[in-house]
C-alpha cells in the first residue's frame, strides 16, 4: 500500500526530508494516500508541520506523537485537525490572502454528507476568510464553532457565503491565540460515549459492557439493563453514520429518559429488557468520515450482508433473541440525521406484531407536543429503501415486528430535539407497558 511505503521511508530515510521555512502554501492529501483509514490520524505521519518533496514542493516530516498535528502555518495561522472527527484534506493559500481548505470523502460514490472539522488560531487577533472547497457534492452543514470543542454555536449567518453553486463556502473568522474550533455539527466523539455510558452503567440495574471492537480495533460499547426476568426486549442503535450529530442528540435525550428513576422507566425496565448501541462506527467518528466505515461501506447498506465486523456484532447481538430462553424482542429503533424530521417505518397494512404500534406511537407523541405547538404535525414515510439493506429491513424481516428509524433534521433546533426525543421516549414506554 502506498501509504505504507511512504511511512516506511520516512523512518528509514529521514535525510531526503527536510522542512521549507516560510512556505506560503502546504498541500497535505492525507486521505488519498490512506493515512486516515490506517489509523494514523493522531499520530506519525499526521503529525506534519512542513511541506514536501513527495507533493511537488512538499516534505513531509515525522514529529513526536505529542506535537499538534499541524495541517498548515501561514503567516502566523495554524490550522490542525489534531482532535477526532478532524476532517481536511487539503489547505493553501489564494493570491487573494484567503485560506482555501479542500474537503473531500473518504471514498466516492458517496452520499451528500460532507462533514468538515479543523481548528485555527493565530499569533495576534484577526479576522480571517477561510474557504470551504467541495471536491464532491456541495455545502450542507451550516459551520458550528466552538472555543473549547464542547460548547458550539452557529456561526452566524452574515459570515458565510456560497458560491460556485454551494461547492464552496466563504467563511469569515474571528481568530486569535487561543484556538477555535469549526466543525459542519457539534462534535460528539468516541469519548463523549465512554463517558456516558460508564456514568449509566453504575446505575442500579444497568451494566455497562463491550459489544466488540471496530475494523481498527475500537470499542463499540453495549449498554443493557441487567437480565433478569423479563421477557420482552428493545433494541436501539445509532452513530451507523458519523455526521449525523442531530440524531446523536436525540439518542441521548431518549435513552436518558429510558434510564431514568421514575416510576414509567423503572416499570418499563422492569417488563423489557433495554439494549441500546449508540455508537456504532466509531472509526469513521474518529476519522472524520462522511459516512463510510474504514472498510469504505456505508454500515447501513450492510445488514443482511454482514461483511463488515461492527454490523456482524449486531447480527450475533441479534441472534441472541432467537434464542428459545432468551427474552423476545419487541421493537428497534435506529437514530440517524437527515434533512429534516422523519420516521422510515413499516406500512401499516404489511403483516407485523402489535399492528398498531407505529401509527399509535406517532400520534401518541403529535399529540403531546401539540400542547405547545399547534401546528405540529408528525412526518412518516413507511415507504423508504424497504428493498435495501438496511438495519429496519433486516430487523423487520427477521423478527416480524416494528423497526423504525427515527430521522432528525441537520437544523432542527437543539431545544427541541431534546423535548421532542423524550416525549417519543415517554409514550414508547407508556405504549409498549400497555402492550405487554
Amino acid at each position: 500500500m502506498l501509504s505504507n511505503v511512504i511511512e516506511k521511508s520516512l523512518r528509514i530515510f529521514p535525510i531526503l526530508f527536510f522542512p521549507i521555512s516560510g512556505a506560503k502554501e502546504c498541500f497535505v492529501g492525507l486521505r488519498r494516500l490512506g493515512f486516515r483509514r490506517l489509523g494514523l490520524h493522531n499520530r506519525g505521519l499526521h503529525h506534519i508541520g512542513f511541506t514536501a518533496l513527495l507533493f511537488s514542493a512538499a516534505t513531509f516530516a515525522v514529529q513526536a506523537p505529542d506535537e499538534p498535528a499541524l495541517v498548515c502555518e501561514f503567516d502566523g495561522v495554524v490550522i490542525d485537525i489534531d482532535f477526532e472527527a478532524g476532517n481536511i484534506e487539503s489547505c493553501h493559500k489564494s493570491k487573494n490572502n484567503n485560506l482555501i481548505l479542500g474537503v473531500s470523502p473518504e471514498k466516492t460514490p458517496i452520499n451528500m454528507s460532507p462533514w468538515y472539522a479543523f481548528r485555527i488560531r493565530a499569533e495576534s487577533p484577526r479576522t480571517l476568510k477561510v474557504v470551504l472547497k467541495y471536491s464532491e457534492h456541495s455545502h450542507r452543514y451550516k459551520p458550528k464553532i466552538s472555543a473549547d470543542g464542547v460548547a458550539w454555536a452557529e456561526l452566524d449567518a452574515s459570515k458565510i457565503k456560497l458560491i460556485r453553486k454551494n461547492t464552496m463556502a466563504s467563511l469569515t473568522l474571528d481568530v486569535g491565540p487561543e484556538p477555535l474550533w469549526v466543525a459542519g455539527q457539534e462534535i460528539i466523539d468516541n469519548n463523549f460515549y465512554r463517558i456516558w455510558m460508564q456514568a449509566l452503567g453504575q446505575r442500579d440495574g444497568l451494566q455497562h459492557t463491550l459489544l466488540g471492537k471496530s475494523a481498527q480495533g475500537r470499542d463499540i460499547g453495549l449498554l443493557r439493563t441487567v437480565p433478569g426476568e423479563q421477557r420482552k426486549a428493545v433494541l436501539f442503535v445509532g452513530r451507523q453514520h458519523p455526521p449525523e450529530v442531530t440524531g446523536a442528540l436525540a439518542m441521548q435525550a431518549f435513552m436518558n429518559r429510558v434510564f431514568a428513576a421514575d416510576e414509567l422507566a423503572t416499570s418499563f425496565r422492569n417488563t423489557f429488557a433495554v439494549l441500546m448501541v449508540p455508537n456504532l462506527n466509531p472509526d469513521g467518528v474518529a476519522q472524520g468520515h462522511w459516512r463510510f466505515n474504514t472498510g469504505g461501506l456505508d454500515l447501513n447498506r450492510d445488514w443482511g450482508p454482514f461483511t463488515q465486523p461492527e454490523t456482524q456484532l449486531m447480527r450475533d447481538l441479534l441472534l441472541d433473541f432467537q434464542r428459545p430462553e432468551s427474552a423476545r424482542l419487541s421493537l428497534f429503533l435506529d437514530f440517524h440525521s437527515t434533512y429534516e424530521d422523519v420516521f422510515y417505518t413499516q406500512p401499516d397494512a404489511i403483516p407485523i406484531s402489535m399492528p398498531a404500534f407505529t401509527e399509535t406511537w406517532l400520534t401518541n407523541i403529535e399529540k403531546r407536543i401539540q400542547r405547545k405547538l399547534p401546528g405540529f404535525k408528525i412526518n412518516r414515510d413507511a415507504a423508504h429503501n424497504p428493498g435495501l439493506p438496511t438495519s429496519k429491513t433486516y430487523v423487520y424481516t427477521t423478527f416480524g415486528i416494528p423497526a423504525i428509524t427515527f430521522e432528525l433534521g441537520d437544523n432542527t433546533d437543539r431545544r427541541f430535539i431534546r423535548v421532542y426525543a423524550t416525549i417519543a421516549a415517554e409514550e414508547m414506554m407508556s405504549l409498549l407497558l400497555t402492550e405487554a
